[in-house]
């Protein structure tokens, strides 16, 4: 492989600019038109409802988008005890919770769930942090 380049011109007070050329094929087309790609699944059921605990109004955004790629239902809580209410109140198949939210973390929420669920629950929890 050969005949690319990078470039770079520079001048105080007036900025950069960079460039770059890559010399690249053009990918054959797919053999049929009608073919499609499958969006990812991971889960067998249909629509998860998946709890995300998160504080970050940013990575609540990404967290429920990727999951609802996934197939998932999303419902988010902004903190720890907010998240202990739906979790009491709404069955969730997955729990991700935040490990350093104010307040209530996420490690004191699946405390608290385990005690007052006791050996009732098989809902995976799954600590997180950005």
């Amino acid at each position: 492989m050969g005949d690319g380049e990078i470039g770079l011109e520079s001048a105080p007070g007036r900025g950069s600019r960079f460039g770059i050329r890559l010399p690249l094929a053009l990918a054959d087309p797919p053999a049929d038109p009608e073919l499609r790609v499958a969006e990812p699944s991971v889960f067998d059921a249909d629509a998860p409802r998946v709890l995300v605990a998160k504080d970050n109004e940013v990575n609540q955004m990404v967290a429920r988008r990727l999951l609802e790629r996934l197939g998932c239902e999303v419902m988010v809580a902004p903190g720890g005890q907010e998240a202990l209410h739906l979790a009491l109140a709404t069955h969730f198949d997955l729990m991700l919770l935040d490990c350093h939210m104010p307040g209530m973390d996420g490690l004191e929420v699946a405390r608290r769930l385990r005690k007052s669920w006791g050996d009732a629950t098989k809902v995976p929890m799954i600590a997180f942090s950005a």
